[in-house]
Parts: structure tokens; C-alpha cells; sequence
């Protein structure tokens, strides 16, 4: 089968560009190149930087569109008139959209991933031409599409209910974990990682994106309250990209006068992150909505215990002690300071309570190994092309 795979937001940037829905697709591609199968892809890229970080075999191959097309409008203008050509040209038989938005007229049947649905959820998290973007396009393909990837139980329940979609066209397939983020770090590289960076020997981190949904005022709070009543030692360490936010948040930081114990520490490349696991003591990860919540099966997979929210799509992806199997994080009310306080106490102080956490944790992890989440990918474009749903 040929199958494009629209992977216009990969990005080589040392931003938040290269991050949330571009780390998603290189991750699937990696793993669809590595799978044995006859599937020939063809994958859709804006610059050459973007085209070098997709792996290259025999069955696959890179169309570099053309670096004007980072600019959004000018890619979403293109998508929507110009892809269907492409995909007739290159006599393509199913286009992957891993990032919501099909073109407008498909030659051939579609797949979109559905990372989450918080522009519907929360559209006050939203500039207003990214949420109207979103909210135009999201369902239109949704109806359109011969089958949607939802990256957990709760953004499929989303789907069928915001959008209105039949629950035998909504799949879930759990994001890739890259292989890489459990192999053992040396005590000697750690050390080292933290005289590099200048780290505390003791410190929280919390890493992803900074913008609003991810409730970071709220862990200010927590851990401004932790340090008043138990003279906690340790540093908080915001690791993630610098946006329009990042400002509101160090003025919080400052009126709270913690800002000698908070560290920001801008955006981390993909090959630190798992350094910044290892090094840290305890992830917080207090999201009021997330799709999947990436970062915390990341840091589970670096043996790291976590603090993270009881809401959305994480306790899926930590386990339940029901359905989803023995919690392998401790979680808290992301609405409840206190509560988020006592919860990192407890994850930084507990030591039974911590290895029970890392135990646990490496075992989550291998969930979201890439081998497993590849055939249920390729057994998705085959059912989507047959209409075997």
C-alpha cells in the first residue's frame, strides 16, 4: 500500500515547535521504519532541517513542500489545495494526518490522529485564531475520516461526545515512548549533567510546554506552601519552552517570593530530557487536561517517581488500580493546593512509597513501546482502506 503521512509540523527548531505533535510523528515514523511490511510512505515535510530527522529506508521517501509553508496560514493553505493534488500524483492510497486536519478534497481515504480536544474543553487556553483554526477544521475531518486515532480512552470518549462520531470509527492507539529514554544512566553522567547545567543536588522538575492548561500557577502555590510549612530543600525546576507565558509566570514567582528557590530553564532538547529525568528528584506534572500526558510516561520510564493530576487522560496513563491496572504514580486534585502539596511531600519523603513508584513506573512504561504501538498503526491503515472498522 501507499500511504502518505502528513508530517508538516516536524520541525528541527530548538523550540516548542519541535515538541508535542512533531516529537508524535517522528516517533510514529521511526516506528513504522523499523516494523517488517510492504507499505511503501511517502512523507510530506516543510524544510530540508525537518527532512533529515525522518528515517529514510527503501520503502519510504521524503517531499520536501518548501520552507514557506512553516509560516501557518501558507501550510494550512496548501493543505487544503494543494495536498490533494500531491496525493494523486504520487497515486497515493490512504494519507495519515497526525495532527487533526484532513485536506478538504481527498482523493484517497484518511486517517487523523486527535491529540486532545481542549480547544474545545478549554477555549480560553487559546489565542483566538489558533482556537478558530481548530474549531473549524478539527471536525470537518473528523467527519470526513475513514477512521481517527485517538491517543487514549479519554480523548476518544471526547471525540464520540464533543464531535458527535460514530465510537466504531474512534480507535485508540497509545503514543510512541521512545526505546532510548530506558536505557541506564552512569552516576558519573548525571554528576556530570548536574555540574554542567549547575543544578542544585536536590530539586523538582517539571518539564513540558510552558502555557496554561498545564495549572504551573497552581504548583507555585503547592510548592510555595511545602517550603513555608517543611523547609523543603529543594529547587522547582520549570524546564520547557519560553512562550507568551512564560512572563505571567515569573511575575507569579516573584509575588509569591520564591523566586530564589524556582528555576526556568527554557526549552530542553530532546536528547537532555532524559539527563533532566534522571537527575531530578520527584516529576510534577499538575495538568488540568491532557490527551496522554507524554512527559509523565517519559518520566516513568527514567525510573522517576511522579506527581501528576487525577484528571483527563492521566490517570490512564499512570493506571487506576482498575481497568487500567496498578498506579504507577501518586495523584493529586489539580484543583487543590493543598492537596498537590501533601501529594509532593509525600512523593519526595515516602521512600517505600517512591520505589514502589519506580517499580511500577518501568513497568507502565513499556506500554507505549514502539513495536506494539506499529502493528496496531498498520492494522488502522489496513482496516481504514478496506473499511474493516
Amino acid at each position: 500500500m501507499r500511504i502518505g503521512i502528513n508530517a508538516l509540523l516536524v520541525s528541527a527548531a530548538q523550540s516548542y515547535r519541535n515538541a508535542g505533535i512533531s516529537r508524535y510523528t517522528l516517533g510514529l515514523l521511526r516506528a513504522l521504519n523499523s516494523a517488517e511490511s510492504t507499505h511503501e510512505y511517502s512523507v510530506f515535510v516543510s524544510t530540508p532541517e525537518a527532512a533529515k530527522q525522518v528515517p529514510i529506508t527503501p520503502s519510504s521517501g521524503v517531499v520536501v513542500v518548501g520552507r514557506r509553508l512553516t509560516h501557518p496560514a501558507r501550510r494550512v493553505l496548501w493543505e487544503q489545495v494543494r495536498f490533494a493534488g500531491e496525493i494523486r500524483t504520487r497515486g497515493l492510497q490512504l494519507l495519515h494526518a497526525p495532527m487533526n486536519i484532513l485536506p478538504a478534497r481527498l482523493p484517497c481515504p484518511g486517517i487523523i490522529t486527535i491529540h486532545d480536544l481542549a480547544f474545545l474543553r478549554f477555549p480560553q487556553f487559546f489565542r483566538p485564531t489558533r482556537r478558530a483554526y481548530q474549531q473549524f477544521f478539527t471536525p470537518r475531518s473528523a467527519r470526513r475520516a475513514a477512521l481517527i486515532i485517538a491517543v487514549s480512552e479519554h480523548t476518544r470518549q471526547d471525540i464520540i461526545e464533543l464531535l458527535n462520531i460514530p465510537e466504531e470509527r474512534v480507535r485508540v492507539i497509545y503514543p510512541i515512548l521512545e526505546e532510548r529514554l530506558r536505557l541506564p544512566c552512569s552516576a558519573e553522567t548525571i554528576q556530570a549533567f548536574r555540574q554542567r547545567q549547575q543544578l542544585p543536588e536536590h530539586f523538582i522538575l517539571f518539564l513540558a510546554t510552558l502555557e496554561p492548561r498545564k495549572n504551573i500557577p497552581r504548583l507555585l502555590e503547592a510548592y510555595r506552601l511545602l517550603k513555608e510549612e517543611t523547609h523543603l530543600p529543594h529547587t522547582l525546576v520549570l524546564a520547557g519552552a519560553k512562550g507568551w507565558y512564560a512572563q505571567t509566570l515569573e511575575q507569579q514567582v516573584h509575588t509569591l517570593g520564591i523566586q530564589n528557590d524556582v528555576r526556568f530553564v527554557g526549552y530542553v532538547p530532546e536528547d537532555e530530557k532524559m539527563l533532566w529525568y534522571h537527575t531530578a528528584d520527584l516529576f510534577v506534572y499538575p495538568s488540568l487536561y491532557e490527551g496522554f500526558g507524554l512527559p509523565v510516561a517519559e518520566a516513568m520510564a527514567c525510573g522517576l517517581p511522579v506527581v501528576t493530576s487525577n484528571a483527563s487522560s492521566l490517570p490512564e496513563v499512570v493506571g487506576d488500580d482498575g481497568a487500567f491496572g496498578e498506579r504507577a504514580a501518586l495523584m493529586a486534585n489539580p484543583n487543590d493546593i493543598e492537596s498537590l502539596a501533601r501529594t509532593m511531600q509525600q512523593g519526595l519523603c515516602n521512600n517505600a512509597l517512591r520505589q514502589q513508584c519506580r517499580i511500577r513506573g518501568l513497568g507502565r512504561s513499556q506500554r507505549f513501546a514502539p513495536a506494539p504501538v506499529a502493528r496496531q498503526i498498520m492494522q488502522a491503515y489496513q482496516d481504514a482502506v478496506s473499511g474493516t472498522l
